[in-house]
């Protein structure tokens, strides 16, 4: 939710924005490109499965690549290890969900005159790699990267590659 709440923010308090990074999200509306129906049931059926250790359990598989789950297992159990000290309660969950699924930024994103760096994933199932493309065909003085081997949280596999995009973006 966080590029979402990122969009509303630069809307709001423009002339309190220098720069806008947009990670792994959509533009919403009639724009936006949805998960495969397959993505969506498994998310809906997340809160039917009860205990957290679970829900984050079958949450994984949509955020990372099989590959890095795979090679990074001791990353994955300090992962859910680090979840799991804040669970999202059902209800809450459903609220976030109704709120990304009623987003909508459409025709505001293009009075959008912020330098913006958007970063997305290549192999992100949650939040198709298409809408990085509409967000960056919609907001004037964008860039785009996109990362090969990454899924929806993209700064595994490799963190230091982000974070130099980042800074290069930040300091130019």
């Amino acid at each position: 939710m966080g590029g979402m709440i990122a969009q509303e923010i630069v809307f709001n308090y423009t002339e309190r924005i220098e720069k806008l990074i947009l990670c792994s999200t959509h533009c919403g509306g009639s724009k936006k490109i949805l998960p495969s129906n397959e993505i969506v049931i498994s998310l809906l059926k997340l809160k039917e499965h009860g205990t957290s250790e679970q829900i984050i359990q079958d949450f994984i598989p949509l955020i990372y690549t099989k590959e890095f789950i795979e090679s990074n297992r001791v990353f994955i159990e300090s992962f859910k290890k680090k979840v799991l000290k804040f669970p999202i309660q059902s209800d809450s969950f459903q609220r976030q969900f109704n709120a990304c699924d009623h987003f909508r930024a459409g025709v505001r994103l293009k009075k959008v005159r912020t330098p913006t760096l958007i970063i997305q994933g290549k192999k992100d199932i949650f939040v198709h790699p298409e809408n990085a493309e509409i967000l960056n065909k919609m907001i004037y003085n964008s860039k785009l990267i996109l990362l090969n081997n990454a899924a929806h949280l993209f700064y595994q596999p490799k963190p230091e590659e982000i974070v130099n995009n980042i800074l290069e973006f930040l300091t130019t």
